[in-house]
Protein backbone atom coordinates (compact mmCIF):
# COMPACT_ATOMS: atom_id res chain seq x y z
CA UNK A 1 0.00 0.00 0.00
CA UNK A 2 2.88 2.58 0.78
CA UNK A 3 4.69 1.31 -2.20
CA UNK A 4 1.78 2.54 -3.85
CA UNK A 5 1.71 5.95 -2.06
CA UNK A 6 4.57 6.45 -3.14
CA UNK A 7 4.48 5.55 -6.50
CA UNK A 8 1.33 7.20 -7.31
CA UNK A 9 3.15 10.29 -5.95
CA UNK A 10 6.21 9.73 -7.85
CA UNK A 11 5.08 9.32 -11.06
CA UNK A 12 3.07 12.37 -12.01
CA UNK A 13 5.91 14.45 -10.28
CA UNK A 14 8.72 13.07 -12.36
CA UNK A 15 6.25 13.45 -15.31
CA UNK A 16 5.70 16.87 -14.48
CA UNK A 17 9.41 17.76 -13.93
CA UNK A 18 9.94 16.20 -17.12
CA UNK A 19 7.21 18.70 -18.73
CA UNK A 20 9.00 21.57 -17.48
CA UNK A 21 12.66 20.51 -18.39
CA UNK A 22 11.67 20.02 -21.95
CA UNK A 23 9.76 23.08 -21.97
CA UNK A 24 12.89 25.16 -20.76
CA UNK A 25 15.08 24.10 -22.44
CA UNK A 26 13.16 24.39 -25.71
CA UNK A 27 13.03 27.99 -24.62
CA UNK A 28 16.71 28.59 -23.87
CA UNK A 29 17.85 26.98 -27.26
CA UNK A 30 15.05 28.52 -29.69
CA UNK A 31 16.59 30.70 -32.03
CA UNK A 32 15.32 34.55 -32.53
CA UNK A 33 12.69 35.53 -34.34
CA UNK A 34 11.33 38.97 -34.21
CA UNK A 35 7.87 39.34 -32.91
CA UNK A 36 6.86 42.15 -35.25
CA UNK A 37 8.50 41.99 -38.36
CA UNK A 38 7.87 45.45 -38.99
CA UNK A 39 10.99 47.10 -41.35
CA UNK A 40 10.89 50.29 -43.75
CA UNK A 41 13.28 51.85 -45.58
CA UNK A 42 14.13 55.22 -45.50
CA UNK A 43 16.42 56.48 -47.38
CA UNK A 44 19.58 54.59 -49.21
CA UNK A 45 23.27 55.66 -48.31
CA UNK A 46 24.82 53.50 -51.36
CA UNK A 47 25.86 50.08 -52.17
CA UNK A 48 26.75 49.38 -47.94
CA UNK A 49 24.03 51.59 -46.28
CA UNK A 50 20.35 51.97 -46.22
CA UNK A 51 18.41 53.81 -43.14
CA UNK A 52 15.50 51.94 -42.00
CA UNK A 53 12.52 52.39 -39.43
CA UNK A 54 12.15 48.95 -37.64
CA UNK A 55 9.50 48.07 -34.91
CA UNK A 56 9.85 45.40 -31.85
CA UNK A 57 8.31 44.28 -29.19
CA UNK A 58 8.79 42.34 -26.08
CA UNK A 59 8.65 42.67 -22.09
CA UNK A 60 10.43 45.40 -21.38
CA UNK A 61 12.35 48.10 -23.09
CA UNK A 62 15.60 46.05 -24.08
CA UNK A 63 13.80 43.35 -25.40
CA UNK A 64 11.80 45.39 -27.31
CA UNK A 65 14.89 47.19 -28.78
CA UNK A 66 16.31 43.68 -29.25
CA UNK A 67 13.26 42.51 -31.45
CA UNK A 68 13.45 46.13 -33.61
CA UNK A 69 16.64 45.02 -34.75
CA UNK A 70 15.75 41.65 -35.98
CA UNK A 71 13.34 44.00 -37.75
CA UNK A 72 15.56 46.02 -39.00
CA UNK A 73 17.60 43.59 -41.00
CA UNK A 74 14.36 41.38 -42.70
CA UNK A 75 14.15 44.71 -45.31
CA UNK A 76 17.75 43.89 -46.74
CA UNK A 77 17.14 39.85 -46.87
CA UNK A 78 13.73 40.51 -48.51
CA UNK A 79 15.37 42.60 -51.10
CA UNK A 80 17.97 40.09 -52.04
CA UNK A 81 15.96 36.61 -51.42
CA UNK A 82 13.03 36.89 -54.33
CA UNK A 83 12.41 33.38 -55.71
CA UNK A 84 10.72 29.94 -53.74
CA UNK A 85 13.36 28.09 -53.88
CA UNK A 86 15.64 31.17 -51.70
CA UNK A 87 12.82 31.66 -49.40
CA UNK A 88 12.48 27.19 -48.57
CA UNK A 89 16.50 27.67 -48.57
CA UNK A 90 16.44 30.44 -45.87
CA UNK A 91 13.34 29.25 -43.92
CA UNK A 92 15.74 26.44 -42.51
CA UNK A 93 18.50 29.01 -41.55
CA UNK A 94 16.65 32.12 -40.22
CA UNK A 95 17.07 31.13 -36.82
CA UNK A 96 21.05 31.40 -37.39
CA UNK A 97 20.45 34.45 -39.33
CA UNK A 98 18.67 36.54 -36.44
CA UNK A 99 21.13 35.07 -34.26
CA UNK A 100 23.45 37.69 -36.05
CA UNK A 101 21.61 40.73 -36.63
CA UNK A 102 24.10 42.67 -35.03
CA UNK A 103 27.00 41.97 -37.79
CA UNK A 104 24.58 43.35 -40.34
CA UNK A 105 23.41 46.65 -38.45
CA UNK A 106 26.20 49.28 -38.68
CA UNK A 107 24.54 52.20 -37.05
CA UNK A 108 21.58 52.99 -35.12
CA UNK A 109 19.99 56.36 -33.57
CA UNK A 110 20.69 57.01 -30.15
CA UNK A 111 17.23 58.25 -29.43
CA UNK A 112 14.17 56.20 -30.39
CA UNK A 113 11.39 57.41 -32.50
CA UNK A 114 8.72 55.86 -29.99
CA UNK A 115 8.12 53.72 -26.77
CA UNK A 116 4.55 52.98 -25.99
CA UNK A 117 3.04 50.05 -23.23
CA UNK A 118 0.59 47.95 -25.67
CA UNK A 119 -2.34 46.68 -24.09
CA UNK A 120 -1.21 42.91 -23.60
CA UNK A 121 1.84 45.04 -21.15
CA UNK A 122 4.55 44.01 -23.88
CA UNK A 123 6.65 47.27 -24.71
CA UNK A 124 6.72 48.46 -28.37
CA UNK A 125 9.84 50.91 -30.00
CA UNK A 126 10.59 52.22 -32.66
CA UNK A 127 14.13 53.05 -33.95
CA UNK A 128 16.38 53.96 -36.87
CA UNK A 129 19.51 51.67 -37.91
CA UNK A 130 21.50 51.55 -40.86
CA UNK A 131 21.71 48.15 -42.58
CA UNK A 132 24.39 46.59 -44.72
CA UNK A 133 22.99 44.99 -47.44
CA UNK A 134 25.73 43.78 -48.91
CA UNK A 135 26.90 41.92 -45.81
CA UNK A 136 23.63 40.12 -45.68
CA UNK A 137 24.19 39.25 -49.38
CA UNK A 138 27.68 37.60 -48.22
CA UNK A 139 26.09 35.68 -45.59
CA UNK A 140 23.34 34.51 -47.40
CA UNK A 141 25.87 33.29 -50.25
CA UNK A 142 28.32 32.05 -48.24
CA UNK A 143 25.67 29.16 -46.84
CA UNK A 144 23.70 28.46 -50.46
CA UNK A 145 20.68 30.43 -49.77
CA UNK A 146 21.51 32.66 -52.94
CA UNK A 147 23.43 31.80 -55.53
CA UNK A 148 26.72 34.03 -55.26
CA UNK A 149 26.96 37.04 -57.58
CA UNK A 150 30.17 35.35 -59.20
CA UNK A 151 28.05 32.09 -59.90
CA UNK A 152 25.32 34.38 -61.76
CA UNK A 153 27.76 35.98 -64.16
CA UNK A 154 29.76 33.36 -64.65
CA UNK A 155 26.53 31.51 -65.81
CA UNK A 156 25.56 34.21 -68.45
CA UNK A 157 27.87 37.69 -66.90
CA UNK A 158 26.21 40.67 -65.60
CA UNK A 159 23.51 42.71 -66.93
CA UNK A 160 24.35 45.53 -69.29
CA UNK A 161 22.10 47.99 -68.59
CA UNK A 162 21.72 51.76 -70.49
CA UNK A 163 20.49 54.78 -68.96
CA UNK A 164 18.23 57.13 -70.51
CA UNK A 165 16.09 60.38 -69.73
CA UNK A 166 12.27 60.33 -70.02
CA UNK A 167 10.71 62.60 -72.81
CA UNK A 168 10.41 65.43 -70.02
CA UNK A 169 13.76 65.40 -68.18
CA UNK A 170 15.38 66.62 -72.17
CA UNK A 171 17.01 69.64 -71.49
CA UNK A 172 16.83 70.13 -67.94
CA UNK A 173 20.07 71.57 -66.37
CA UNK A 174 20.09 68.10 -63.93
CA UNK A 175 19.42 65.57 -66.49
CA UNK A 176 23.52 65.13 -67.03
CA UNK A 177 24.02 65.28 -63.68
CA UNK A 178 21.18 63.02 -62.33
CA UNK A 179 22.47 60.31 -65.63
CA UNK A 180 26.15 60.59 -64.01
CA UNK A 181 24.95 59.55 -60.66
CA UNK A 182 22.92 56.40 -61.90
CA UNK A 183 26.33 56.01 -63.80
CA UNK A 184 28.36 56.00 -60.79
CA UNK A 185 25.64 53.87 -58.39
CA UNK A 186 25.21 51.67 -60.98
CA UNK A 187 29.08 50.75 -61.34
CA UNK A 188 30.00 50.59 -57.73
CA UNK A 189 27.26 47.45 -57.78
CA UNK A 190 29.60 45.76 -60.88
CA UNK A 191 27.07 46.59 -63.26
CA UNK A 192 28.02 47.79 -66.64
CA UNK A 193 26.55 50.69 -67.40
CA UNK A 194 26.31 52.75 -71.07
CA UNK A 195 24.29 56.53 -70.88
CA UNK A 196 22.67 57.65 -73.38
CA UNK A 197 21.15 60.59 -75.16
CA UNK A 198 17.73 59.62 -76.80
CA UNK A 199 17.83 62.34 -79.63
CA UNK A 200 21.56 61.48 -80.57
CA UNK A 201 20.85 57.77 -80.32
CA UNK A 202 17.60 57.98 -82.45
CA UNK A 203 19.29 59.71 -85.32
CA UNK A 204 22.03 57.02 -85.58
CA UNK A 205 19.36 54.60 -85.30
CA UNK A 206 19.83 52.10 -88.54
CA UNK A 207 16.74 51.84 -91.14
CA UNK A 208 16.17 47.88 -90.01
CA UNK A 209 15.49 48.74 -86.49
CA UNK A 210 13.41 51.65 -87.50
CA UNK A 211 11.66 48.77 -88.86
CA UNK A 212 11.46 47.50 -85.78
CA UNK A 213 8.74 50.42 -84.47
CA UNK A 214 5.83 48.19 -84.65
CA UNK A 215 7.44 45.27 -83.31
CA UNK A 216 8.88 47.75 -80.04
CA UNK A 217 7.15 51.00 -79.80
CA UNK A 218 9.28 52.15 -77.34
CA UNK A 219 11.77 54.47 -79.10
CA UNK A 220 14.22 53.93 -75.41
CA UNK A 221 13.99 49.73 -76.67
CA UNK A 222 15.19 50.63 -79.76
CA UNK A 223 18.33 52.63 -78.71
CA UNK A 224 19.08 49.92 -75.80
CA UNK A 225 18.47 47.31 -78.57
CA UNK A 226 21.48 49.03 -80.72
CA UNK A 227 23.85 49.49 -77.94
CA UNK A 228 23.18 45.64 -76.75
CA UNK A 229 21.94 46.81 -73.52
CA UNK A 230 20.40 44.04 -71.67
CA UNK A 231 18.12 46.25 -69.66
CA UNK A 232 17.85 49.73 -69.90
CA UNK A 233 16.13 52.47 -67.08
CA UNK A 234 14.42 55.72 -67.74
CA UNK A 235 14.73 58.32 -65.35
CA UNK A 236 12.94 61.53 -64.51
CA UNK A 237 13.62 63.99 -61.30
CA UNK A 238 11.16 66.64 -59.80
CA UNK A 239 12.58 69.70 -58.04
CA UNK A 240 10.45 71.71 -55.67
CA UNK A 241 11.34 74.81 -53.60
CA UNK A 242 9.23 76.73 -50.72
CA UNK A 243 9.88 79.11 -47.99
CA UNK A 244 10.56 78.55 -44.75
CA UNK A 245 10.99 81.57 -42.34
CA UNK A 246 14.02 83.11 -44.39
CA UNK A 247 15.01 79.97 -45.50
CA UNK A 248 14.51 78.34 -49.08
CA UNK A 249 14.01 74.88 -48.34
CA UNK A 250 14.36 72.11 -51.45
CA UNK A 251 13.41 68.53 -51.82
CA UNK A 252 13.64 66.18 -54.92
CA UNK A 253 11.63 62.99 -56.32
CA UNK A 254 13.13 60.95 -58.53
CA UNK A 255 10.98 58.00 -60.65
CA UNK A 256 12.93 55.40 -62.16
CA UNK A 257 11.54 52.92 -64.98
CA UNK A 258 13.65 49.82 -65.67
CA UNK A 259 12.95 47.49 -68.77
CA UNK A 260 13.84 44.58 -70.56
CA UNK A 261 15.19 45.54 -73.72
CA UNK A 262 14.43 42.89 -76.32
CA UNK A 263 10.93 43.31 -75.35
CA UNK A 264 10.20 46.56 -73.60
CA UNK A 265 8.56 44.68 -70.93
CA UNK A 266 8.57 46.55 -67.61
CA UNK A 267 10.70 45.07 -65.13
CA UNK A 268 9.81 47.53 -62.23
CA UNK A 269 9.32 51.39 -61.27
CA UNK A 270 10.04 53.04 -57.86
CA UNK A 271 10.21 56.65 -56.83
CA UNK A 272 12.79 58.38 -54.21
CA UNK A 273 13.07 61.02 -52.41
CA UNK A 274 15.54 63.32 -50.74
CA UNK A 275 15.19 64.71 -47.50
CA UNK A 276 14.18 68.79 -47.87
CA UNK A 277 16.83 71.32 -46.58
CA UNK A 278 18.39 73.90 -47.73
CA UNK A 279 21.73 73.16 -49.81
CA UNK A 280 23.38 75.36 -52.16
CA UNK A 281 23.67 72.71 -54.68
CA UNK A 282 20.37 71.33 -56.03
CA UNK A 283 22.70 68.42 -57.27
CA UNK A 284 23.31 66.76 -53.91
CA UNK A 285 19.21 66.46 -53.71
CA UNK A 286 18.87 64.95 -57.17
CA UNK A 287 21.72 62.36 -56.51
CA UNK A 288 20.06 61.32 -52.78
CA UNK A 289 16.16 60.92 -54.92
CA UNK A 290 17.76 58.66 -57.58
CA UNK A 291 19.99 56.77 -55.35
CA UNK A 292 16.99 56.20 -53.33
CA UNK A 293 15.08 55.14 -56.65
CA UNK A 294 17.64 53.26 -58.26
CA UNK A 295 18.24 50.83 -55.23
CA UNK A 296 14.20 50.19 -54.91
CA UNK A 297 14.41 48.89 -58.82
CA UNK A 298 17.58 47.16 -58.49
CA UNK A 299 15.94 44.74 -56.51
CA UNK A 300 13.34 43.52 -59.36
CA UNK A 301 16.58 43.52 -62.30
CA UNK A 302 18.53 41.41 -59.84
CA UNK A 303 15.23 38.96 -59.33
CA UNK A 304 14.94 38.97 -63.29
CA UNK A 305 18.71 38.39 -63.73
CA UNK A 306 18.31 35.38 -61.51
CA UNK A 307 15.51 33.71 -63.26
CA UNK A 308 17.13 34.30 -66.55
CA UNK A 309 20.85 32.84 -65.72
CA UNK A 310 18.53 29.39 -65.00
CA UNK A 311 17.07 29.69 -68.70
CA UNK A 312 20.27 30.72 -70.72
CA UNK A 313 21.57 34.37 -72.24
CA UNK A 314 18.47 35.80 -73.78
CA UNK A 315 18.30 36.52 -77.67
CA UNK A 316 15.01 38.09 -79.79
CA UNK A 317 15.31 37.00 -83.42
CA UNK A 318 12.93 38.36 -86.10
CA UNK A 319 12.46 36.70 -89.29
CA UNK A 320 11.37 38.65 -92.92
CA UNK A 321 9.85 36.49 -95.82
CA UNK A 322 6.57 35.29 -97.56
CA UNK A 323 5.37 32.56 -95.57
CA UNK A 324 2.08 32.23 -97.31
CA UNK A 325 3.72 29.81 -99.96
CA UNK A 326 4.16 26.22 -99.43
CA UNK A 327 7.82 26.86 -99.80
CA UNK A 328 7.23 29.92 -97.53
CA UNK A 329 5.25 27.82 -94.77
CA UNK A 330 7.85 25.44 -94.89
CA UNK A 331 10.75 27.68 -93.88
CA UNK A 332 8.39 28.93 -91.02
CA UNK A 333 8.22 25.44 -89.86
CA UNK A 334 12.23 24.70 -90.19
CA UNK A 335 12.73 28.16 -87.88
CA UNK A 336 10.66 26.75 -85.44
CA UNK A 337 12.39 23.68 -84.97
CA UNK A 338 15.54 24.87 -85.62
CA UNK A 339 14.83 27.26 -82.65
CA UNK A 340 13.87 24.63 -80.42
CA UNK A 341 17.04 22.53 -81.11
CA UNK A 342 19.17 25.29 -80.52
CA UNK A 343 17.59 26.86 -77.47
CA UNK A 344 16.81 25.95 -74.02
CA UNK A 345 13.42 28.06 -74.32
CA UNK A 346 11.56 29.38 -77.30
CA UNK A 347 8.93 31.77 -76.74
CA UNK A 348 6.88 32.81 -79.80
CA UNK A 349 6.09 36.86 -80.32
CA UNK A 350 4.12 37.08 -83.38
CA UNK A 351 3.42 35.06 -86.48
CA UNK A 352 2.20 36.85 -89.53
CA UNK A 353 1.86 36.28 -93.02
CA UNK A 354 5.52 38.13 -93.47
CA UNK A 355 7.08 38.27 -90.10
CA UNK A 356 8.42 35.63 -87.64
CA UNK A 357 9.53 37.20 -84.15
CA UNK A 358 10.75 35.03 -81.29
CA UNK A 359 12.59 35.01 -78.13
CA UNK A 360 14.94 32.37 -76.87
CA UNK A 361 17.12 31.39 -74.43
CA UNK A 362 20.10 29.74 -74.79
CA UNK A 363 23.75 28.31 -74.07
CA UNK A 364 25.70 30.61 -77.02
CA UNK A 365 27.65 33.26 -75.56
CA UNK A 366 26.74 35.43 -78.37
CA UNK A 367 25.17 36.24 -81.34
CA UNK A 368 27.60 34.86 -83.74
CA UNK A 369 27.12 31.17 -81.85
CA UNK A 370 23.30 31.57 -82.42
CA UNK A 371 23.27 32.46 -86.10
CA UNK A 372 25.94 29.61 -86.62
CA UNK A 373 23.81 27.30 -84.65
CA UNK A 374 20.74 28.59 -86.16
CA UNK A 375 21.49 28.14 -90.03
CA UNK A 376 22.95 24.78 -89.44
CA UNK A 377 20.08 23.95 -87.97
CA UNK A 378 17.39 25.61 -90.58
CA UNK A 379 19.50 23.94 -93.92
CA UNK A 380 18.78 20.61 -91.53
CA UNK A 381 15.30 20.61 -90.40
CA UNK A 382 13.69 22.13 -94.35
CA UNK A 383 11.29 19.48 -95.25
CA UNK A 384 9.74 21.22 -98.30
CA UNK A 385 10.38 20.72 -102.04
CA UNK A 386 13.81 21.38 -103.67
CA UNK A 387 16.33 23.68 -102.15
CA UNK A 388 15.42 25.30 -98.75
CA UNK A 389 15.33 29.38 -99.06
CA UNK A 390 18.28 31.32 -97.66
CA UNK A 391 18.31 32.63 -93.94
CA UNK A 392 20.54 35.74 -94.43
CA UNK A 393 21.71 37.57 -91.56
CA UNK A 394 20.41 41.29 -92.55
CA UNK A 395 21.08 42.72 -89.01
CA UNK A 396 23.23 41.28 -86.05
CA UNK A 397 23.03 43.01 -83.03
CA UNK A 398 24.12 42.11 -79.30
CA UNK A 399 20.29 40.54 -78.42
CA UNK A 400 18.56 41.24 -81.26
CA UNK A 401 18.89 38.98 -84.38
CA UNK A 402 17.27 39.94 -87.70
CA UNK A 403 16.81 37.48 -90.70
CA UNK A 404 15.22 37.78 -94.48
CA UNK A 405 13.93 34.62 -95.82
CA UNK A 406 14.55 34.23 -99.61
Amino acid sequence: MERNKINGWLIPTLSLALVVGMAMAACAGSPPKPNLQQSTLIESLGPDGVRVKAAGEGKDAGKALDDARLSAIIYAKDQIITTPEERAAFAAKEGDFYANAKQFITAEDADLLSRVKQPNGKIRVEKIFVVNPMKVQTWLSDRGIIAAKKDIVGAIGNPIIMVLPEEAAKGQQWAGFAATAIQRHLTAKRYEVKVADQAQNMQSLTGALRDLKGHLDDVAALIAMQSGADIYIKYNVDLTARQVGSDTVGKASATVNAFETTTARALGSATGFSRERSVSDRNILVEEAIVDAIDKVLNNVDAYWKEDAVNGIQYRLIFAGDFTTQKGRASRDAIVRSLRQIAKTTKPILSTDKTQDFQIWGTQKDYFEVKDALQDAYAKNFKGTGPAPELIDEQLFSKMLMFKVE
